[in-house]
């Protein structure tokens, strides 16, 4: 069975703008390395499989997705505060 398209195409440069997250905190919230992140930016690489779901979620609707990770008991995110969400 072929796999969804997802329309517009995931853009963690622009998904991480929309967070306010810098390129550790946001590799931190996916589960990456920051280097990942680099790489998707600098266009040597694409999100791929459940990374490429959750960089489209958050392109489209960043309030709620970070609410709901970073608000969950069970989430936890290791950043320091110069990584802290923009307020």
């Amino acid at each position: 069975m072929p796999r969804p398209k997802l329309t517009p195409e995931p853009n963690p440069a622009l998904a991480r703008q929309l967070s306010g997250l810098d390129q550790a905190a946001f590799a931190a919230l996916l589960g990456i390395h920051p280097c990942t992140v680099q790489r998707w930016e600098r266009g040597k690489q694409r999100p791929r499989g459940p990374a490429s779901v959750l960089v489209y979620l958050i392109q489209q609707h960043p309030e709620k997705v970070l609410k709901t990770l970073l608000h969950d008991p069970g989430f936890t995110l290791l950043v320091d505060q110069g990584h802290a969400p923009a307020a």
